[in-house]
């Protein structure tokens, strides 16, 4: 008997990570299909910052260069934007969380704009006040992206492709499902409370007696080298690892609907929403100056422009700056002040530093500075979400705080201000 459960065991552990597997080689096909159309944007944003400039360099009106320097300051924000999407992209996935769906949608939505074809527009449709699930964002994102990628495929041009999000409770689940068919091993309907997610396209449909296959692995309908047949097995895998249900409903000629139903987290349930993990690049807050006054702020950055912006930027905000190219030269500064302020009155101080640096790295920094001086704050700096830097654990770093770039001077003021307040 013991030896039946293990093999029993075994065998459900081989599986699994056949299906992470399936899941990744997914995900790299899926990255595949959008990198082409964000190069393509991100080309497109590269030519109007560098024609910008180059007009706002000659001799034009005060005017004329208002507007140019506009238009650089909305091009970089539309890269970091795209630049964002990949990231989304690049994240592990395999850890269910409690989630704030328009979380979700948010790391989707610059994706969205061009998603994949310049006559098929993709329409985002989400209802107020979404319920909380639990999933895993990286998978999720995946399973949605993918069903968009397909919908978009299947699309006529001009005809629209919706997705849609909306609370639903189910009093009599066979009424919400009637005309739908339900992915293969997984639960049936039913009732209670749900995220309910769909996508819509208006495509050529798919035949009665192909619709029940659909979610099969390696089952396509596409023309042979369009595609590996294995996205709406991973979408149906990814579903039903968040206790989930799917759903598609199709007519030929007519066009799909594939339908998702995540049971809704009750709100005592709720002990944390996920942090998004991508700054948000938002109209420069007017944060009232001085906020900074009698604050020091030791900036460690190996970027001599980068420095020297955030330097100029933080001290029109009342900071008092001392800013270094390498973790070294901080350390040194530190060891001096250090012997300072045992003779005065402290000064609230803190180590603000970019965590890829040549010769020592910015977490490393952390850990010396706050090994000499116990009360210094911190901050860190990084160009890629911490779960990404090359050659570090980001579990030891996850409750360092940090600010991910790019960022604008506002923000930064009124970050360093708000570490400085913290407990």
């Amino acid at each position: 008997m013991a030896q039946r459960n293990k093999k029993s065991v075994e065998k459900e552990a081989v599986a699994a990570s056949q299906g992470e597997e399936a899941l990744h080689a997914q995900r790299l096909q899926l990255i595949g299909s959008l990198v082409s159309f964000i190069s393509h944007d991100f080309n497109n944003v590269l030519t109007i910052i560098l024609g910008c400039c180059n007009l706002a360099l000659d001799n034009v009106s005060e005017a004329d260069k208002t507007y140019f320097l506009q238009q650089i300051q909305q091009g970089a924000r539309r890269a970091a934007q795209l630049v964002g999407g990949l990231l989304t992209l690049s994240r592990q996935g395999g850890k269910p969380e409690v989630l704030d769906p328009y979380l979700l949608f948010h790391g989707l939505e610059p994706l969205l704009g061009r998603l994949l074809s310049e006559h098929v527009p993709v329409k985002l449709e989400l209802e107020k006040g979404l319920w909380h699930i639990r999933a895993d964002l990286v998978w999720l994102e995946q399973a949605i992206l993918n069903l968009i990628l397909n919908a978009v495929q299947a699309s006529k041009r001009g005809k629209e492709v919706f997705i849609r999000a909306r609370n639903i409770a189910v009093h009599k689940p066979e009424e919400v499902i009637k005309g739908y068919i339900s992915a293969p091993n997984l639960p049936a309907l039913s009732t209670g409370e749900y995220l309910l997610i769909e996508v819509e396209d208006h495509g050529s449909g798919i035949p009665k007696n192909l619709l029940e296959n659909v979610f099969q692995p390696f089952f396509t309908t596409k023309s042979q080298g369009n595609n590996t047949g294995i996205g709406l097995a991973s979408v149906s895998m990814i579903v039903e690892k968040s206790q989930g249900h799917m759903y598609v409903k199709s007519k030929v000629g007519q066009g799909s609907t594939f339908m998702i139903l995540l049971p809704r987290i009750k709100q005592q349930e709720i002990s944390e929403v996920l942090e998004d993990p991508i700054l948000a690049i938002t109209a420069d807050n007017q944060e009232i100056k001085n906020i900074g006054k009698n604050h020091l702020v030791v900036l460690v950055e190996d970027e001599q422009v980068l420095r020297a912006l955030a330097k100029i930027g933080l001290k029109d905000y009342g900071y008092d700056i001392h800013d270094f190219a390498s973790a070294e030269e901080a350390l040194d500064f530190l060891h001096v002040h250090q012997d300072k302020q045992s003779h005065q009155q402290d000064q609230p101080v803190i180590l603000v530093t970019d965590l890829s640096m040549p010769t020592m790295d910015g977490y490393t920094l952390l850990q010396k500075a706050t090994a000499l001086y116990p009360n210094i704050k911190t901050l860190m700096l990084s160009g890629v979400p911490l779960s990404m830097a090359i050659g570090q654990d980001w579990r030891q770093m996850s409750d360092i705080p940090h600010m991910l770039k790019p960022f604008t001077v506002p923000q930064l003021a009124t970050k360093i201000r708000q570490v400085l307040d913290e407990k």
